[in-house]
């Protein structure tokens, strides 16, 4: 085995180079917390609460754009160097303050934070992995969003007991990370030696998006759409149906991502045995989640439902982020990455407008309406995918 081969492959590269994932959806677990930061805000509506969850994705989305710049600038190694101090910083600010406003800014910096790590937590295994290689570490990586994210809302809910600002101390995780990264991965100019021959002459060819990397990212902005929905909404309906407590909500969004985690890390099992039929699989357990969710009062139903989610999304997530460095032009790789983030991270900022509209459209307030909506919408996407010729 030769050097190269050595050091991608070694357990403690493996590990820093994941653990950055940890804290890319960690905007969502202050979920459990909605309920109290209603009475905390009493002078916002649920929307604008919901907001301060999903506004992180609003930043996301310029700095996912700028980091490739960034990087250019300062390198790949400081500049999610630099995504995690942020974390840990604007993280916890909330802790600080009473202040609706300096909540919401606070919030919008730590997406900034997040958006200089997102494209590099996929693009750098893309470029250190190939093949069956990239295909395992793509569905680690998604395992440990899930993981990062049911751990954080896990200690979120135990955090509540305390009142919703000590939730926001979860991002403090941020520090070993930062500590982690800096210390295993090699800086640029050694890292240069690690990657592919291909991207020696990167810099040489011009960049373009792709027809089938534009179609990724609006696909993935309406999965964020249902799946970021069900997350920020699920406490809200666990506590005014009176189904439980939102601890108990908590609990089920961390079963949720484990859920999701586990998933992750046997993807490639899954695409082994389902193929081609592995989209439509995800698709139509999101489907059959969401109209769970809308058609049961009974909170161990209920949590079944929200839980199917997060394994169906961490399924759909694996498999199209396993694409894009397939059907991406030539050297790429990296600027495909970060237009179908943006679609994500567009998703998750319009997730409780989605939910608003539903109800605007259909003239209703109830909580868990928007949920059979959407389930319809997943089942013509899972026929539609059934009928998809290109796999990964």
């Amino acid at each position: 085995m030769d050097s190269k081969s050595s050091k991608i492959n070694n357990f403690s590269f493996r590990f820093a180079l994941l653990s950055i994932s940890l804290v890319l959806t960690s905007a969502y677990a202050l979920s459990p917390a909605i309920p109290q930061m209603i009475k905390s805000f009493p002078d916002q509506s649920v929307s604008s609460i919901e907001l301060l969850v999903t506004v992180p994705a609003f930043s996301v989305m310029i700095l996912v754009l700028l980091s490739s710049y960034i990087s250019k600038k300062v390198g790949e190694k400081l500049t999610v160097c630099i995504g995690l101090v942020l974390v840990t910083v604007f993280g916890i600010f909330p802790f600080f303050t009473s202040s609706y406003m300096l909540t919401l800014v606070s919030r919008i910096f730590l997406g900034a934070g997040f958006g200089l790590i997102n494209s590099f937590a996929v693009s750098l295994i893309s470029e250190f992995y190939k093949g069956s290689q990239k295909e395992s570490m793509m569905g680690f990586r998604s395992g440990f969003e899930s993981l990062g994210q049911a751990i954080m809302t896990f200690v979120a809910g135990l955090f509540l007991a305390f009142g919703w600002k000590y939730t926001t101390l979860v991002y403090l995780i941020a520090i070993p990370i930062f500590l982690l990264f800096y210390y295993y991965i090699p800086s640029d100019k050694k890292s240069q030696n690690l990657k592919n021959d291909a991207d020696k002459v990167k810099n040489n060819i011009k960049q373009k998006i792709s027809l089938p990397v534009w179609g990724i990212a609006i696909f993935l902005f309406l999965i964020v759409i249902f799946y970021i929905g069900m997350t920020v909404r699920f406490p809200l309906i666990v506590t005014s149906y009176h189904l439980g407590n939102a601890e108990d909500a908590s609990l089920t969004l961390s079963i949720m991502t484990f859920g999701g985690m586990l998933l992750g890390f046997v993807f490639g099992f899954i695409y082994k045995t389902f193929k081609k039929y592995t989209l439509s699989l995800g698709i139509f357990c999101m489907a059959a989640s969401n109209i769970i969710v809308n058609l049961s009062h009974i909170f161990i139903i209920v949590s079944i439902g929200a839980i199917l989610s997060g394994i169906a999304y961490a399924i759909i997530v694996a498999y199209m982020f396993s694409l894009i460095s397939d059907v991406s032009s030539l050297g790429s790789n990296t600027l495909s990455t970060s237009v179908v983030l943006v679609g994500c991270n567009l998703g998750a900022l319009l997730a409780p407008y989605g939910l608003k509209i539903v109800a605007t459209i259909f003239n209703n307030n109830s909580i868990s309406l928007p949920f059979i909506v959407y389930g319809v919408i997943l089942l013509m996407m899972g026929v539609g995918s059934l009928f998809l010729k290109k796999s990964v």
